[in-house]
């Protein structure tokens, strides 16, 4: 939906449910870690945040990124947010590289998946979970 972003209301917890469940699926891998609700908020927040930050840095180095410059960010973003949360939270203490590599690749794919999806259902029920820019 040009013009619009999607709604933070519904955009957020959507993805707070996903990525605790995705932290729940790591504590049980690991058998140690953080609360999967606080990795879950974590993981809401930073990737926002980081987000925001490359969208600035690339924003100032390339004035026109072109249709594969959404991806590159949305790609870089994931996969500096789950590597580092990965090795921080459940990595640090008893690294595996096998491991490591596959659970930030699956992190990756299910960041890609819950905004698929809530691309998918915003086309199907347009108007209430999106929001128009100003």
């Amino acid at each position: 939906m040009p013009g619009s972003l999607p709604n933070p209301v519904l955009y957020f917890p959507a993805k707070f449910i996903c990525y605790s469940v995705a932290g729940w699926a790591l504590k049980k891998i690991h058998r140690e870690g953080i609360n999967p609700f606080l990795f879950g908020i974590l993981r809401v927040v930073l990737g926002f945040g980081v987000g925001i930050l490359l969208i600035i840095l690339i924003g100032t180095l390339t004035p026109e990124p072109g249709k594969y410059g959404d991806y590159v960010l949305l790609l870089s973003t994931r996969l500096c947010v789950w590597a580092g949360m990965i090795w921080i939270f459940y990595e640090r203490k008893s690294f595996s590289p096998i491991r490591f590599v596959i659970t930030v690749v699956l992190g990756i794919a299910i960041s890609f998946g819950i905004d698929a999806t809530y691309s998918w259902v915003s086309g199907e029920f347009p108007g209430w979970l999106m929001i128009g820019m100003c």
